[in-house]
């Protein structure tokens, strides 16, 4: 993913763990500890639905479903389904372990890129407390984006000093990140035409061939153990999946990007201040700036902000520049560092108002989570639900669902309420009808058609949450008139939104088979 020149060469003297240790102990794994127990989130329901229907095809000896996306995180981490207790929270704990390696290696890209162990954790503690909010990990188990970083880091590592074997390996890594995580695919984009302008055509060839053929055998593999091609007709029709959002894109993207400032601000003014101050750097010409590695960084800044332009962006969307802007950061930092009196104070300042705002963010944590129900739920590791305290709409529903519905019963929602699942242990009786809101859109809006899918696999319980926000386009009276005049089932209750529960913004309307 790198040029010849990209990587600095490494520091005479191996840097103590400590440093790096105790960086990624405060700034990773406290405020994902203190997570762990909270109530389930939307976005990370889906990666635990998928982590629970994988591992319970295998645990039944059907091997890999041949539905939905790749999904090769949650399969890596299926296993976790497997514990006792609360699956979400093993699921959490193991992208928590995962988060910290991340996190390791980032301080040591920084210690390469800047040449100084303090500069390394000043900015990679500034860039992990960013990463680690609540706003852009939930409780954790949100996305693959820190797992993804992993091949990606060391992608750099082998890259750092021209060799066959290290461009290979490259190349493969980060094939890895990217079907850990498809829009990587920049990354991997990037990779290639810095080697290009680096070292030129050969080294750029085996690193883009070492990813094709790496990426190309996974994706076989994987579609073997499936046991057929299904995995493409999704992707064939994955516009159906965001179709329903589509008018929040515009929306969505500028919203986020205005509050950028408020979560990654400590990152962004450590960045900025450190390339403002490069004009009055001592460097003597600007080919000992070494601009190609500037530029690097700089474009693989930028890149990750294509995602959120086309399809809905939250803030882990935009998080992903924070590792990259981190290594930009460091760049300039080694070339301002190490100038007059007054320039080190500047730099110095910089950073004590960057870290202050840094620790800003750990108090977040207040108004996202609560330290005291991640306590109650350790405290009873063998429960597999969350208690009915009354302060989350989530658990509330999910507990209604239990009441309703058969033992072993299967269950569907719509407005993407895959947490719903996670949160009452019942789960649909096809990947389809996981979402009732795509399976209407990719039904062609046609009542008909969905009615159609309904009676091929028909649910016991059907939820419909109706969004009292811009959230997400749910289609909910659609939904509901066919359901209702459908005579496949009955009404059984209503749980209304409310102003203070978690998820309040969600209403819902449960339906039983007849």
């Amino acid at each position: 993913m790198s040029a010849d020149g990209f990587l600095s060469p490494p520091p005479r003297r191996i840097p103590a763990l400590a440093g790096p240790l105790g960086v990624v102990a405060l700034c990773v794994v406290l405020p994902r500890a203190l997570a762990l127990g909270f109530y389930p989130y939307m976005d990370e329901g889906f990666y635990a639905y998928w982590a629970n229907v994988i591992w319970r095809s295998l645990a039944a000896g059907q091997g890999l479903p041949d539905e939905g996306f790749l999904t090769l995180y949650p399969a890596l981490l299926s296993w976790c389904c497997a514990l006792p207790g609360k699956a979400l929270v093993w699921l959490r704990s193991a992208d928590m372990i995962l988060a910290a390696v991340s996190g390791l290696l980032l301080c040591r890209v920084l210690r390469r890129e800047s040449g100084s162990l303090s500069a390394a954790l000043v900015i990679g503690a500034v860039s992990l407390a960013a990463a680690d909010i609540p706003p852009v990990i939930q409780a954790g188990f949100r996305n693959s984006i820190a797992a993804a970083f992993i091949p990606l880091f060391l992608a750099l590592e082998c890259c750092r000093t021209p060799s066959r074997r290290g461009e290979l390996a490259a190349g493969a890594l980060t094939a890895l990140a990217v079907l850990l995580r498809e829009p990587f695919a920049v990354f991997a984009v990037w990779g290639g035409l810095s080697l290009l302008v680096g070292r030129g055509l050969r080294p750029a060839l085996r690193f883009c061939l070492a990813g094709l053929a790496t990426g190309a055998v996974l994706l076989l593999c994987v579609m073997a153990l499936r046991g057929g091609p299904g995995l493409l007709g999704v992707y064939a029709s994955a516009g159906n999946i965001y179709a329903p959002d589509a008018d929040l894109v515009r929306y969505n993207f500028f919203h986020y990007l205005e509050r950028t400032p408020r979560f990654f601000g400590g990152a962004l003014l450590l960045a900025l201040g450190s390339l403002l101050l490069l004009p009055i750097s001592r460097k003597a010409s600007l080919r000992e700036l070494k601009p190609l590695r500037g530029l690097f960084w700089l474009g693989a800044a930028l890149l990750p902000l294509i995602e959120p332009a086309l399809k809905i962006g939250f803030p882990y969307h935009f998080a992903v520049a924070l590792p990259p802007l981190a290594g930009l950061t460091a760049w300039a930092w080694r070339n301002v560092a190490t100038g007059t009196p007054p320039r080190a104070y500047l730099v110095a300042g910089g950073c004590l108002l960057a870290c202050l705002l840094s620790a800003q963010q750990l108090f977040i944590f207040k108004d996202h989570n609560s330290p005291a129900l991640t306590a109650a739920v350790l405290a009873a590791p063998a429960a597999p639900f969350w208690p009915d305290d009354g302060k989350s709409a989530t658990i509330a529903a999910a507990a209604r669902i239990r009441e309703i519905a058969p033992p072993h019963g299967t269950v569907s929602a719509n407005n993407f309420a895959y947490f719903l699942y996670t949160a009452c242990g019942l789960y649909p009786p096809d990947s389809d009808l996981s979402d009732l809101t795509r399976a209407y859109v990719a039904a062609g809006k046609d009542g008909e058609r969905f009615l159609a899918m309904l009676r091929a696999s028909p649910p016991d319980v059907i939820v419909l949450g109706n969004a009292a926000s811009l959230h997400t386009a749910s289609f909910t009276p659609e939904l509901q008139n066919l359901i209702e005049h459908s005579s496949m089932y009955r009404p059984a209750g209503t749980l209304p939104p409310s102003q203070t529960a978690n998820y309040g913004w969600l209403g819902y309307t449960f339906y039983v088979r007849q």
